[in-house]
């Protein structure tokens, strides 16, 4: 019986996001909203650590307001997801 709450706590603990994946998370919402970037990734990207981890090192806010900023990320993105 307590091995079953043992597994069961340890399944909660683990379903909690971490406050970097609520951060990567937030930036993901962000970004799902922008019409260019609907039309060219699919929500698959999402799951793809790599991809969260360039998305985690940039100020997405920030990156939204600059066209080239932007053309920037993409280019970044689509290396990423090339390989």
């Amino acid at each position: 019986m307590s091995e079953l709450i043992e597994k069961v706590a340890l399944q909660l603990i683990l379903s909690v996001p971490s406050k970097k994946q609520r951060i990567v998370n937030e930036k993901f919402k962000l970004l799902r909203k922008q019409k260019w970037f609907q039309d060219k990734y699919d929500t698959i990207v999402m799951f793809q650590p790599e991809v969260r981890e360039c998305i985690m090192k940039y100020d997405i806010e920030k990156m939204l307001k600059s066209d080239l900023e932007i053309m920037i990320f993409q280019k970044e993105l689509n290396g990423i997801l090339i390989k």
